[in-house]
């Protein structure tokens, strides 16, 4: 029983994360999550501000420009996604990477 305890003991001392990793694990069921993500043909500065605007517009709308109240109710993210005009610029090449990636070839 002793060897099975010294075995025990150290596994569940190294198994059970710090309080602090717990409390950052922890969901809020009360906040609202709301995901922007671009169009294609978007770089991601003009992604950043189109996220700014959305942002503003349920600001001003719900919430009378009440930011603490705001901010303790909804939480807006940017998933950005990827636009070959990061690599190319405004080129023919990147509107057609970015068109062909679009295109679904499992079908």
């Amino acid at each position: 029983m002793k060897k099975l305890l010294f075995i025990l003991l150290p596994v569940f001392l190294f198994c059970v994360p710090p309080n602090y990793v717990m409390e950052e694990l922890s969901v809020n069921e009360c906040m609202n999550d709301i995901y922007y993500i671009n169009d294609m043909f978007v770089l991601e500065s003009e992604a950043i501000e189109h996220r700014k605007t959305l942002y503003n517009a349920i600001l001003h709308e719900k919430y009378n420009s009440d930011q603490e109240l705001m901010s303790s109710v909804v939480n807006i993210e940017l998933l950005y996604n990827y636009s070959a005009k990061e690599k190319f610029g405004d080129t023919f090449i990147a509107e057609l990477s970015d068109t062909i990636e679009k295109i679904d070839l499992s079908t």
